[in-house]
């Protein structure tokens, strides 16, 4: 359990060498034949923009996510999902992209899991009402497995679950706060091969951010994860939702911050890990 402060000190030497370092180039950690790419941004304040962690050449995007320095209410990404760059193929294989706003000064760092072996991308559409929630899950065929997934739409809709399903697949969920029917792509990245999954339990208070991680099992490298949560609210958002500890064995695992705007009520969430072993 952890609860986030923009003025923490270790927060703030981040932060400050960061910002002397001026704009940085993405960062790549290799383990267990997965490249895990992290590429921080400094985005202007209160503005929606579309942020990319792309996957080294020759590989395919697995999973991916996204953090910031924020704290309460400081960040509101709307999507996350994997993309196509617009290269030779059509998969959305060549890395991971977050829509997102932050407050001034905020950095966001948004997250690739990437391999040479090519996984299958399954896609979908979700019709979503004005003012409610949608959710849906996408299939993997059969004898695939769902490490990640995600949605991409309009910025008026918030991407409030994403996780696996109860079968092989991902279920994903979205609030529409406009007034209007909205629609929006949903994705599930399926593997053939055997996935092992990690979830544990917390709470978010009223009017909080609180944080919880949970860690694959071992002898498994980290590609995804997620959160779900059972409330039907428009007060529940996504703060940040990524990988930890990659590269490092025995520590690889997921890491998701809620916030919670309701005045009043707590609600439950949890938060998965999808693992799988060393790929070399």
């Amino acid at each position: 359990m952890s609860r986030r402060s923009p003025g923490a000190p270790l927060l703030a030497v981040v932060l400050l060498a960061l910002l002397v370092a001026g704009p940085a180039d993405a960062s790549v950690v290799k383990s267990g034949g997965f490249s895990y790419v992290t590429k921080p941004f400094e985005p202007p304040p209160n503005t929606v923009r579309t942020l990319v962690a792309k996957c080294p050449p020759g590989t395919h995007v697995w999973a991916g996510g996204h953090y910031n320095s924020g704290g309460f209410g400081e960040s509101l990404p709307r999507h996350s999902y994997p993309y196509d760059s617009g290269d030779a193929g059509t998969a959305p294989d060549d890395g991971w992209k977050v829509q997102t706003s932050a407050s001034e000064g905020v950095v966001v760092r948004i997250y690739a899991t990437c391999a040479e072996p090519k996984p299958r991308y399954e896609q979908g559409s979700l019709p979503v009402a004005p003012n409610a929630q949608g959710g849906t899950s996408v299939d993997c065929d059969q004898g695939f497995e769902a490490v990640s997934g995600g949605t991409s739409g309009n910025r008026d809709l918030n991407e409030v679950k994403s996780a696996p399903d109860l079968g092989f697949g991902w279920f994903v969920a979205v609030d529409n706060y406009s007034l209007d029917p909205e629609t929006i792509e949903t994705f599930a990245i399926c593997i053939r091969r055997e996935r092992f999954d990690a979830f544990d339990n917390e709470e978010v208070l009223p009017r909080t951010q609180e944080g919880h991680s949970v860690d694959c099992p071992a002898g498994t490298r980290i590609v995804g994860g997620g959160v779900g949560n059972a409330a039907q609210t428009t007060d529940i958002a996504i703060a940040a939702s990524r990988p930890v500890g990659a590269g490092n064995t025995g520590a690889d695992g997921w890491q998701v911050y809620l916030d919670n705007f309701d005045d009043a009520t707590t609600y439950a969430f949890s938060v998965f890990a999808t693992c799988v072993k060393p790929l070399n």
